[in-house]
Formats: C-alpha cells, structure tokens, sequence
C-alpha cells in the first residue's frame, strides 16, 4: 500500500512507532520503543507477477 501514489506523504513511521508502542503501558511498563528496521518501502517488490 505504501506505494500507491499519494499514501507513502501521509506515512511518518517514526510516529507510528511511538504511538503503538507507546499507548500500551500495561503491554510494555518501561515504555520501550524499538529501533526498528531499515526497511525501504518504495523498493521494487515485483509484486506485479501476482496481479495476472
């Protein structure tokens, strides 16, 4: 989905990081917002072979 034109401006991952990590204090007491990969989200997928 990310890479639907016009999604990937409405992403800021960091903030969803904070927000699903963060709003669960009996889930994770401490707080702890992983690092996370380094993922690129607009590489090529090739996930086109899938849609024939």
């Amino acid at each position: 989905m990310y890479q639907i034109p016009g999604i990937s401006s409405t992403v800021n991952m960091e903030h969803i990081k904070k927000s699903y990590y963060g709003s669960h204090p009996t889930l994770d007491p401490y707080g702890v917002i992983p690092v996370g990969s380094n993922t690129d989200y607009s590489a090529p997928h090739d996930r086109e072979r899938f849609s024939k």
